[in-house]
């Protein structure tokens, strides 16, 4: 009795919940790098450039 009553104190009420709006959310798209550019030949980004010490 005592569980059903603290039930909605804890973490434990997300066991029961559904992950609706995972089904109606944008897709995840995941670029791939271009063969031609390897990781050094690409023009540095502004506020990436590498430190130097």
């Amino acid at each position: 009795m005592l569980l059903f009553i603290i039930w909605p104190f804890t973490r434990l009420v997300h066991a029961l919940s559904a992950p609706v709006g995972y089904m109606f959310r944008a897709p995840i798209i995941y670029r791939t790098r271009d063969g031609r550019a390897t990781a050094g030949s690409r023009k540095a980004r502004p506020g990436w450039e590498r430190v130097k010490y």
